[in-house]
């Protein structure tokens, strides 16, 4: 009877330790399940997100409330600038629970987190290795270290920078300004919300699409990336293309009317008639052999309506008839 007994505690010792170890099921549920969280907001609300990994999906709607859905299980609350007050807040942060009233962590480590926001509102998002998509709201600024942005129908304002993301936004208003190191960018169908509205591209290492865009201000850098122009010119309009080694292509329709500054090596390929009023004489081949030289080209198509800059130090530039 001894000896079983010495035999039932070690059995007994090994089975409370492995019901310790073994994750339970309630548990487990709770941590797949959604958290939802949602707050009355100004119409203008400034809402400020982080994200450490995962995605977020951001989309306007007709109320004037912030809704917030998020997955893991993660506890999320809201922390509005005016605490205590009875007015809508103005200012929103959406961060994880510590586990103490009132106070949380101001960035989520990782998740899927879906937003729903007033239409006029301005969402501020924080990402590492996180892809974005965001629909339907008047101001955007993104910044994140990896991940795709997606934007389309935003009405006042975006500002996006990434580090090795891909960069799409269409059918948006207001001032565009777009960078990434790494990734492609593609803009279409883009238009000011106000005459002064610019829409700004930068790239290094990847390289740029532009479609249809309807800004007078045009800015497009890249180094080490193919540029790609397929637009009309607004009347009055100032476009800036400046490459360090990628090849600069515009496409243009056939009544295009515009002005010509180039600084190049070569004259811009051309199917336009360019009547040139000014181009520096080709550098003697012993220097060529050393260096590239610039040289500056300026011309006339039409009557000039808008006017075009090129800046390029080892690409080559094409202008096609569309």
């Amino acid at each position: 009877m001894r000896y079983r007994t010495f035999l039932i505690i070690p059995v007994l010792i090994i089975s409370c330790a492995a019901a310790a170890c073994r994750p339970d099921k309630h548990q487990l549920k709770e941590d797949d399940q959604e958290v939802e969280r949602t707050i009355a907001a100004d119409p203008n609300v400034v809402l400020t997100v982080c994200l450490g990994s995962g995605n977020i999906t951001v989309h306007g709607w007709d109320r004037n409330e912030v809704h917030a859905r998020m997955s893991d299980g993660m506890q999320i609350e809201f922390q509005p600038s005016t605490a205590g007050n009875s007015a809508p807040p103005k200012e929103l942060s959406l961060g994880m629970t510590k586990g103490q009233p009132g106070r949380s962590k101001p960035c989520l480590p990782f998740g899927a987190l879906e937003l729903e926001v007033p239409r006029e509102a301005t969402v501020n998002v924080q990402g590492g290795d996180a892809e974005i998509n965001a629909s339907g709201v008047a101001r955007l600024s993104i910044n994140t270290q990896n991940g795709a942005v997606t934007i389309a129908h935003a009405t006042r304002a975006v500002d996006v920078n990434t580090l090795g993301g891909e960069i799409a936004v269409a059918n948006s208003q207001g001032s565009i300004k777009v960078h990434s190191v790494g990734g492609t960018i593609e803009v279409e169908d883009l238009s000011p919300a106000v005459a002064e509205d610019v829409c700004e591209v930068g790239n290094v290492g990847g390289d740029i699409t532009l479609r249809n865009i309807s800004h007078r201000q045009v800015t497009v850098n890249t180094v080490g990336g193919d540029l790609n122009f397929t637009s009309a010119l607004a009347r009055g309009g100032r476009y800036s293309f400046q490459s360090i080694s990628g090849d600069l292509n515009l496409m243009l329709p056939p009544d295009s009317s515009f002005r010509l500054s180039a600084t190049m090596q070569d004259e811009p390929d051309s199917d336009f008639a360019i009547k040139y009023s000014s181009t520096d004489p080709p550098p003697p081949d012993t220097n060529r052999k050393y260096r590239p030289i610039p040289r500056k080209f300026e011309g006339t198509y039409g009557t000039g309506d808008a006017l075009i800059s090129f800046s390029s130090f080892m690409g080559s530039v094409h202008l096609r008839k569309e």
